[in-house]
């Protein structure tokens, strides 16, 4: 009995963070991660990241770039920040996970796991 409360007390609230906007999942990047982005001054330097509805673009920096499709990704509201789960699926048909923190005043993003880097949006 007291495990199919937990269950139900679990599920619902899971559904009132999806009713409530703090937990968010589509099928497509939201316009705050949409750009070109890079970290200059980081062992990136060169590189970039391109993130766009559908499609996520890694440029090497020496000509080479890779695109995936993007195929969901999670968003949570936080204090100050966003917590971004973008999933991913690449040419071979494997799917990855990446994890980013946007910041909501500074307008950057970060890995999570590589908070040391700080990546911008380049403005067109």
């Amino acid at each position: 009995m007291a495990r199919r409360q937990i269950i139900h007390s679990c599920g619902l609230t899971l559904l009132l963070f999806l009713l409530t906007g703090c937990l968010d999942i589509r099928e497509t990047a939201p316009p705050k991660l949409q750009g070109t982005w890079t970290a200059a001054g980081s062992i990136y330097e060169g590189r970039s990241m391109v993130i766009d509805r559908e499609q996520i673009t890694f440029d090497s920096g020496d000509g080479e770039k890779v695109t995936h499709e993007v195929i969901g990704v999670l968003t949570e509201e936080k204090e100050g920040h966003v917590l971004y789960a973008l999933d991913y699926r690449a040419k071979n048909g494997g799917e990855y996970r990446l994890h980013f923190r946007f910041e909501s005043a500074s307008g950057e993003l970060r890995f999570v796991g590589r908070q040391h880097v700080v990546w911008q949006r380049v403005e067109a």
